[in-house]
Parts: C-alpha cells; sequence; structure tokens
C-alpha cells in the first residue's frame, strides 16, 4: 500500500514546475514561475512577457529604468493570468504595463511598490484583475489604470501622481484605498463599483467620482479636494462617510434616487449635500458650508428628509 500511494503521488510531485531564477531582463516567453535574484537597471523594457501563465517573484529586489519603456509589460502580445509580486519598480515611462488583452485577464500584483514613474505607474486594460497591497506614487500619469470591469483593489496607496490616483472602469470593489494629493481625481470610475473604508484628500479634481449609477460608498473620507468631496450619480448611496473643505460640493449627487445616510459635510465651498430629488437624506450632518448645507433639487421630485441636522 506504501508503494502504491508514492506511485500515486509522483505525477504529481513531477508536474510541479521550478522556479527559473532571472538576474537580466529579458524576454519571458515559457510560461511558468520566475524568481528575480538580483536588483536590475534597465534601458527600455526589462521583462517582456509573450505568453499567458507567468508568475514573476521579486523577491524583494528592485527594477529601476532609465525613464523609458516597462518594467514589466505585454509587448502588445495578447496575454492572461499573470502574477507580479514582492518587490519595487521606478523609473519607467510605465511600471508595470498589461495593457493589450481587452478580455478576462486576472492578473494579480500583489506587494508591489511601483513609484516614481514618468508615466502611469500599472496599466492594465482586461477584467477580473486583484491589487492587493500596492503603492503606486509620484508617477507622471495616473497610479492605476484599469481599463475594464470587475476588478478587486485591497490596501492600495495612490498619492502625488500627476494624473488621477486611480482610474477605473467599472463593477470595481476598492477597500483601504488611500488616494491623496493628485493633480486629477483620488479616485474615478464607473457604474456597479463599492468603495469602502477609502481616503481621497486633497486631489485637484475630485475625491471619488462614480458615474453611471448603482454605486456605493461607505465609510470613507474625501476632505479638501479642488472639486467635490464625492461626485454620485443615479441610483447610488453614500453612507458613514465625510467630506469637508473642498472647493465644491462635500457630496454630489448628479441623478435621482441617490441616498444619503449618516454623512458629515462640513466647511465646503459649495453645498454640504446636493441631493437631486426624487432621494433620501437620512441623518445628514452638514454645517458651515458656502452654499446650502442640504440643498434639494426639486426639478424632477421630491426628496425624503429624516433626522438631519442641516440647517
Amino acid at each position: 500500500m506504501l508503494a502504491l500511494g508514492l506511485f500515486l503521488l509522483m505525477p504529481i510531485a513531477s508536474a510541479r514546475a521550478a522556479a527559473t531564477a532571472v538576474n537580466a531582463c529579458q524576454t519571458l516567453s515559457a510560461p511558468g514561475n520566475y524568481l528575480v535574484t538580483s536588483n536590475i537597471t534597465a534601458s527600455g523594457d526589462c521583462f517582456t512577457l509573450t505568453v499567458s501563465n507567468i508568475a514573476i517573484d521579486m523577491q524583494g529586489h528592485k527594477i529601476v529604468g532609465n525613464g523609458s519603456g516597462a518594467a514589466i509589460t505585454d509587448g502588445g502580445n495578447s496575454i492572461r493570468y499573470i502574477i507580479v509580486a514582492n518587490g519595487k519598480i521606478s523609473n519607467f515611462a510605465k511600471g508595470i504595463d498589461l495593457s493589450s488583452d481587452s478580455g478576462q485577464t486576472a492578473d494579480l500584483i500583489l506587494n508591489v511598490s511601483v513609484s516614481g514613474n514618468t508615466g502611469d505607474g500599472i496599466n492594465i486594460r482586461g477584467r477580473d484583475n486583484s491589487l492587493t497591497s500596492v503603492i503606486a506614487n509620484n508617477n507622471g500619469g495616473n497610479g492605476i489604470v484599469q481599463g475594464n470591469c470587475c476588478n478587486s483593489i485591497f490596501n492600495v496607496e495612490t498619492n502625488g501622481n500627476a494624473g488621477d490616483g486611480i482610474n477605473l472602469s467599472s463593477e470595481d470593489y476598492l477597500k483601504n484605498v488611500t488616494s491623496n494629493g493628485n493633480g486629477g481625481n483620488g479616485v474615478i470610475g464607473s457604474s456597479d463599483s463599492f468603495v469602502a473604508l477609502s481616503i481621497a484628500n486633497q486631489n485637484a479634481g475630485n475625491g471619488i467620482e462614480l458615474q453611471n449609477g448603482n454605486n456605493f460608498v461607505v465609510l470613507s473620507i474625501a476632505n479638501g479636494n479642488s472639486g467635490n468631496g464625492i461626485l454620485l450619480s443615479q441610483n447610488d448611496m453614500a453612507t458613514d462617510s465625510k467630506a469637508g473643505k473642498n472647493l465644491g460640493d462635500g457630496i454630489k449627487f448628479q441623478d435621482e434616487f441617490g441616498l444619503a445616510t449618516s454623512v458629515v459635510t462640513n466647511n465646503n465651498v459649495g453645498d454640504g449635500v446636493f441631493l437631486t430629488c426624487a432621494g433620501n437624506a437620512v441623518r445628514v450632518s452638514a454645517k458651515g458650508n458656502s452654499g446650502t448645507n442640504l440643498h434639494e433639487d426639486l426639478t424632477d421630485g421630491i426628496c425624503t428628509n429624516v433626522r438631519n441636522k442641516a440647517p
């Protein structure tokens, strides 16, 4: 029986491919696992991936460019199922460029800093990707660009980028995101998205902007932005969030059927909360705004109000 058991385990053990060590820029043309074994300095593109199913573990090392190319790029190839983990990337035109495939790419970026690049930090076009424990600060373009839907972005920092901190498509889930001091919006996305426990302060555009409806912002903060703190659309909800000292409105619903509940919007240059009726305001606390503390646009309907403190 023992011999039989060992025989049954042999195919499993032999099928697990060994990782390949890499210590210089090159084209990766075979699926598999790659381990970066030293810091790398690049001129132009560093790792060009031509096939799907590649994992690159940087093992804490750095890849530094000369202001051109990308540290990790698909090179125009339509590839999927890519993992990049555990390292630092800086001084490329784009840090990570996986923008050629628009289908279900299911890429994973984990524990990576992609900062100080001349263009975007990370640009992924496909859908169903996950970015976790990522830093994308001080890039000359956007921090993170996600060109298709249905992505998870957790524990991510995108500060001080010349463009948007995070530029999304739709049906995205963000949690524990910090996006401050960007030259565009802190976070901008579209329909059916969820933003939780996030901070978007002092951006040159809006703090959090979600368009085209069915979005939810919860337990988040958007203060001191040059536009609106939180800008929403139709059938959207903002709850347990704060938006103060913005140069536009604290929270603005551009279309009807919005719900503002348990929000605090103080000292904005515009309105505290702008609600397009029909809509609902529940436990709104708004004071010291230069516009109206709770501005309800009655053009197309009536808003309902419960226990607000917005004189």
